[in-house]
């Protein structure tokens, strides 16, 4: 079966006990599995039908396909940020050289007006 991402980003966002520590009923498994068991039911309408392997089956291969997204998400977040800091890095580099470069030739100018003087 074909999860639709978005739908699925949506469904679970609706549902902060399934992703929000900072909220007490984060830790109520009963809450959270019953989120869970909307979500499910949403993209499976005859879930409730299901014999128990099933419903298992279905369910884990929801919940996989949530956790991989959200999983190459923060790498792909990690890496950007990376990418971003290693950016910052490069061209404070680059203004530092610069920078030293220019006093360099400061200092060279300043010699050879102290010598000519």
């Amino acid at each position: 079966m074909n999860i639709n991402q978005e739908l699925l980003i949506t469904l679970i966002q609706e549902r902060p006990v399934i992703w929000d520590k900072t909220i007490d009923d984060y830790k109520n498994k009963r809450l959270k599995y019953d989120s869970w068991k909307e979500i499910f039911i949403h993209f499976q309408p005859t879930f409730e039908d299901l014999s128990g392997d099933e419903k298992n089956k279905f369910g884990q291969m929801v919940m996989k396909k949530w956790t991989n997204m959200k999983d190459s998400w923060i790498k792909y977040d990690k890496k950007i940020k990376e990418s971003s800091v290693m950016k910052i890095l490069i061209v404070q580099s680059r203004i530092n050289q610069a920078r030293d470069t220019l006093n360099g030739v400061r200092r060279k100018g300043l010699k050879k007006k102290e010598k000519m003087n």
